[in-house]
């Protein structure tokens, strides 16, 4: 495989610098689109390089994809050599994103030659012979000159590998192949075989095995240190059914099975009323759904075949009626001022006569944007394909599968089914679906389609988009007064801190964060007593914390009690590294015994006090909720802050 990052115009002439800058850029995007789960080649056809040697003996590669049927317009991943058919050649098995899955490419190039098929067995752990070399030489070969088994010209030689591919391996039987037999021999031509052993243990690096002759045609076992080859028996050989060389269109079936749903943002629709506004979409606390599933018929009423490319309306207005499903149609025909009939009123007039009993909306707004960005966005392709479309949508409002016509009767009825399938179970019902598989199961990322409706100016829908990436925790209301607490500490607002810090410990007083953010609070105002006092209630609630432990020894210097120093700077010192750094601030102020001003930072070496707007001082109680209300083990803050 060989991947080339297209350069722009201006970087020919601008040196290795700027094309650099743009092979790395290309890269990026490339990532960022398999993140986003976008394929990163889906409308390209496969290639396959083919080495070759010109005229001036330089070696080149041609792309021979077009000539040996491997050219589809698959989304490919994986291949991998192996004799399918047992008739003693490889075959291909190419695997990929999209349908099909697999393909075989059985070889018929090698029909009528000579084969020969050989496995190693190694000796020690590397039972597979991995890294050793298998030669083979022609029995009748011209000796070479120096009198050796290796002849250049004649003899072969094949690598037992392993981890060649991507996602795939290759068969663990080396095969050589000697060209047409001719018609002059009566038997079938030998090989002489050896065998160069990678180092182990047993055999020094280079050792080369002679495993004597072998007849072309057969298969044989090469054990490490037997020195004779071993025949082995394949099955006989199976028939392969051929098939197209080139897929089926998938583009053309008209489906979309989508493995996850994935979400759209809300559609702008006008009834017949007049009335305007939106119908699913998303928001910070999810897919606004309805409940139920829902199917959305789009077209546009001023095409004079619409009727015709819908199918069988009255059908699937039937089966949404049994199914209890939501269903309407949307037409996409913008609405022109001044005109005497809306064009919505003779849309739904004739979608009655059809037999459709649902709705019937005008998309306006964004809505036609959105709907075909994200068709386009679901298949990798530039541009939708033409209307009409079918959007089935799952009880939260998340598109499950797409349709798109012209369809036969009964095809929208058959799409209903995917919405009663549970998501674990859907890749399963989406290979024989007849359309295709898209990413595998999990979460969408929506960035592919927010970055395609952002170029296409819509930027209503970006928003939407960008505001249901936020997540939303809910919060207690301890939460909100810690919370508060460590904002107020940021602006300088000590009386509002202090009673933001108050209101949490009333509601919960065994919680060692509030008295923390009290203790830090006082510290700053200078009231030190109530300062020691709520650091005291913070070690007596979680005494493992370095934060609380760090800040009572010093602040108990300030106040002259040096047996709760003490006691701290024990403990500091038993918490090892991790206590190390509060341990010598609380040592230092020991042992110089100042009345430190508590609203002055600790000197240089000191653990620093804990810090107003620090994240990693007052954190929300998610993170310090435990049975004794303090922080869990294991969670501590760094130095004194």
């Amino acid at each position: 495989m060989v991947a080339r990052t297209p350069l722009p115009e201006d970087t020919e002439d601008a040196g290795a610098a700027a094309i650099e800058a743009s092979y790395v850029q290309g890269w990026a995007d490339l990532n960022n689109a398999i993140r986003r789960g976008e394929p990163w080649s889906g409308n390209e056809r496969n290639a396959a390089f083919l080495s070759v040697v010109d005229e001036g003996g330089a070696l080149g590669f041609v792309d021979a994809a077009p000539l040996l049927g491997l050219d589809h317009v698959d989304d490919s991943r994986s291949a991998a050599r192996m004799d399918v058919d047992f008739d003693g050649d490889d075959d291909l098995v190419v695997t990929a994103r999209t349908s099909p899955r697999i393909r075989i490419h059985r070889n018929d190039l090698a029909n009528g030659a000579q084969h020969l098929a050989v496995r190693v067995v190694g000796a020690g752990q590397n039972v597979e012979g991995i890294g050793a070399q298998v030669f083979a030489t022609p029995v009748n070969a011209t000796p070479a000159p120096d009198g050796t088994s290796f002849i250049p010209g004649a003899t072969q030689m094949r690598t037992r590998s392993a981890g060649a591919g991507y996602l795939a391996q290759s068969s663990a039987w080396l095969r050589f192949g000697f060209g047409r037999p001719q018609p002059e021999e009566r038997r079938a031509p030998r090989v002489r075989l050896h065998v160069r052993w990678p180092a182990s243990g047993i055999h020094p690096s280079g050792l080369v095995e002679d495993f004597g002759e072998a007849r072309l045609g057969g298969a044989y076992v090469l054990t490490q240190g037997a020195g004779a080859a071993v025949e082995f028996k394949f099955p006989m050989p199976v028939e392969l059914k051929a098939a197209s060389l080139e897929s089926a269109d998938w583009l053309a079936k008209g489906r979309v099975a989508l493995p996850t749903a994935a979400s759209a943002p809300s559609l702008t629709v006008r009834a017949t009323s007049g009335r305007v506004g939106p119908v699913f979409g998303l928001s910070p606390s999810g897919p606004q759904g309805t409940g139920l599933p829902a199917a959305l018929v789009i077209f546009e009423s001023d095409d004079p075949n619409a009727l015709t490319r819908l199918g069988d309306l009255k059908g699937l207005d039937a089966k949404c009626r049994e199914l209890e499903i939501t269903y309407f149609a949307v037409d996409l025909v913008p609405a022109v001022d001044g005109k005497a009939v809306d064009p919505l009123v003779v849309a739904k007039t004739r979608l009655s006569a059809a037999g459709w009993t649902g709705n019937v909306v005008n998309g306006v707004g964004e809505t036609r944007t959105i709907l075909s960005e994200f068709l386009a966005w679901r298949i990798g392709a530039e541009e939708p394909p033409p209307l009409p479309w079918l959007f089935i949508l799952d009880p939260k409002g998340r598109v499950s599968s797409i349709r798109y016509g012209p369809w036969e009767p009964g095809d929208l009825v058959e799409d209903l089914s995917l919405i009663a399938v549970p998501s674990a179970d859907r890749p399963g019902l989406a290979a024989p679906f007849g359309g295709r598989l898209l990413e595998p199961q999990g979460a969408v990322d929506l960035g592919g389609l927010q970055s395609r409706l952002g170029a296409k100016g819509a930027q209503g829908a970006v928003r939407e988009l960008d505001l249901a990436r936020v997540k939303m925790t809910p919060l207690s209301s301890i939460d909100v007064e810690l919370r508060l607490g460590r904002s107020f500490l940021g602006q300088g607002k000590l009386p509002e801190a202090l009673d933001a810090f108050d209101r949490a410990v009333s509601k919960d007083p065994e919680n060692a964060l509030a008295h923390q953010g009290r203790g830090y609070t006082l510290q700053l105002a200078g009231r030190i007593g109530e300062s020691l006092e709520a650091w005291t209630r913070s070690v007596e609630l979680d005494g493992d914390n370095l934060t609380s432990r760090t800040n009572r020894g010093l602040t108990a210097v300030a106040e002259g009690r040096r047996d709760l120093a003490e006691a701290d700077l024990k403990a500091l010192e038993a918490m090892g590294d991790r206590g190390a750094k509060g341990a010598a601030a609380v040592r230092n102020a020991l042992a110089a015994k100042p009345k430190k001003d508590p609203k002055q930072p600790p000197s240089e070496g000191e653990a620093p006090a804990m810090e107003p707007a620090g994240e990693s001082t007052v954190r929300p109680p998610g993170n310090q909720a435990s049975p004794s209300g303090g922080q869990p083990k294991g969670d501590q803050q760094s130095g004194g802050g």
